[in-house]
């Protein structure tokens, strides 16, 4: 489950592949997934240990976050990945 595609063009450091995302961090690798649903979006990776793991969870309106939302909760998601 842990060989992935190439990278993917408009995510750069990541690759993907049977519903898992290989991350590459200033920290290391994470294994994990991100994904939304109606008023929510999720982020949950974890190293190659599985020692350090982290989900960030941030409402949304119906799926929708403005440039300036979407900037903020990826700028989250990558101080905590």
């Amino acid at each position: 489950m842990c060989i992935t595609g190439p990278e993917e063009a408009d995510k750069p450091n990541r690759r993907y592949r049977l519903g898992l995302d290989q991350v590459t961090t200033p920290c290391g690798t994470v294994w994990g997934h991100d994904g939304q649903v109606p008023d929510y979006n999720s982020d949950n990776y974890t190293d190659d240990t599985g020692l350090r793991t982290v989900s960030v969870l941030t409402t949304t309106v119906y799926c929708l976050a403005s440039p300036k939302t979407d900037a903020v909760n990826q700028a989250l998601v990558n101080a905590a990945e």
